[in-house]
């Protein structure tokens, strides 16, 4: 599918232009190093042993900002760069592993979920300085111990946190000065043993006002509507031809068409109304997590966050990667 035809630009996010698409695509091309066959698509190494690549997302110049669940740090991709460069330094603004990241581009902030599952740090969302990286705010997760996992921004720039520890969502209200529970429903309930999460990854749909939210302990998708007032309807449970297997980060594709990380790869969930049929893209990743899109594609961070915290004891494969697939036939 070429990029320009009005079906490609609609599946565009509002925040990317086609030229930084175009200049983000030719810095990956010159990054990749072809590894695993088994994988569909193209892969962006990174530096180090402890990376665990997290967090994914955009600005409107197309750089790619990618967060560390080891390091707690934050890396930039410049559109004309082959290699990441420090951006948030480990530590800063009191951050430990980096999970769920925003591009605000009217505030001229990146959000940042901080969390830490054996809580010796406080789970907090924190915004940095778009421009130079610099530590600014920071919201405490509120009342239970909780993980600040996904994030999300609707469009009239409010904030929501899944807490995939508890199983509540959490929004920070335009202007706000406190995370508040936006939804807590025993759908999302905290069930499984530690590190088994229940609300994980998440994004908005417009056509639906809704959030989309999967949960990992049981492989279910969850349609949770936006109400006029900005509260919370009662989460409906998408009908899915199949369970996904194990799943973590979320993006809407098109107005018809998420994607989800599941098991080892990617997945693409077609919607009918609340019904929605499962199909593969591609697999053959090493314990894939965080997810983000930019035009006609999907870029997967192999987190192996699992190998990293504890409840997967296999040996972690280096180098750590970023994988670029097509969500479409490029041929069509």
């Amino acid at each position: 599918m070429s990029i320009g035809t009005e079906d490609t630009m609609a599946r565009i996010p509002h925040h990317l232009t086609l030229s930084s698409i175009l200049a983000a695509t030719a810095a990956l091309f010159s990054a990749c190093d072809g590894a695993n066959p088994d994988v569909n698509g193209e892969a962006l190494v990174l530096p180090g042993e402890a990376f665990h690549p997290e967090g994914l997302a955009f600005d409107a110049a197309g750089n790619l900002y990618i967060g560390s669940v080891g390091t707690g740090e934050v890396v930039r991709l410049r559109p004309e760069a082959d290699e990441v460069e420090a951006f948030v330094p480990a530590g800063s603004g009191d951050m430990s592993s980096v999970v769920g990241l925003v591009v605000d581009e009217e505030a001229e902030l990146l959000w940042a979920c901080s969390a830490d599952p054996h809580f010796e740090k406080v789970n907090a969302l924190k915004s940095f300085d778009l421009a130079t990286g610099e530590a600014l705010d920071s919201f405490e997760l509120p009342g239970a111990k909780g993980i600040c996992n996904d994030l999300v921004q609707d469009p009239d720039g409010n904030l929501y946190v899944t807490d995939s520890m508890t199983g509540r969502i959490l929004r920070l209200p335009v202007g706000g000065t406190a995370l508040e529970v936006w939804s807590e429903d025993p759908v999302f309930a905290d069930k499984l043993l530690p590190f088994m999460f229940s609300a994980n990854g998440a994004d908005y749909h417009a056509p639906t006002h809704s959030l989309y939210v999967v949960s990992t302990y049981d492989g279910a998708l969850y349609r949770v509507a936006l109400r006029p007032d900005g509260g919370a309807e009662q989460p409906i449970r998408v009908a899915l031809d199949r369970k996904l297997v194990s799943p973590d980060g979320l993006r809407v594709y098109d107005d018809d068409t998420l994607l989800v990380v599941e098991g080892t790869g990617l997945t693409r969930v077609r919607l009918d109304g609340d019904a929605g049929a499962v199909e593969v893209i591609t697999e053959g990743m090493e314990d894939p997590s965080g997810l983000i899109v930019d035009g006609v594609h999907a870029w997967v961070a192999e987190g192996q966050v699992g190998r990293l915290v504890g409840y997967d004891w296999s040996a972690k494969v280096l180098p750590f990667r970023l994988w670029r697939v097509a969500v479409e036939d490029e041929g069509a």
